[in-house]
């Protein structure tokens, strides 16, 4: 993952949790408000937090101050990346290994597809 985008995952799951707080606590304090009132708050409320991540690019910046010792820091996210297993040499990357598998299991594989059209 970029090391940008858990902050920016971690504040909008922030937002969109007071937006939706919000709207659960004048939802349940408004029961004797209209359906109508209250459709309205709940309409809203989901819109507002499904539009949230673009909006939060427009949005100002709320700094939460127990919000960087939560997030990993950006030196070990870099120190991660760097690890890459490097594949054994004459292997072929990506491939699927052909050890372990006898010779007649894929010759089954073609007797049961030659009725059908296949070229085994």
């Amino acid at each position: 993952m970029d090391a940008t985008f858990v902050p920016f995952l971690v504040q909008v799951l922030l937002k969109v949790t007071l937006i939706l707080t919000a709207a659960s606590a004048v939802l349940l304090l408004g029961r004797r408000l209209s359906a109508a009132s209250r459709h309205a708050v709940a309409v809203l409320s989901l819109a507002g937090a499904l539009a949230l991540p673009v909006l939060n690019a427009f949005l100002p910046k709320v700094p939460v101050a127990g919000l960087a010792a939560l997030l990993p820091s950006p030196r070990a996210a870099e120190g991660v990346r760097g690890i890459v297993r490097e594949p054994a040499r004459g292997s072929l990357a990506g491939t699927p290994s052909t050890a372990g598998r006898s010779s007649s299991a894929s010759a089954g594989f073609c007797r049961s597809r030659r009725g059908r059209g296949s070229s085994c």
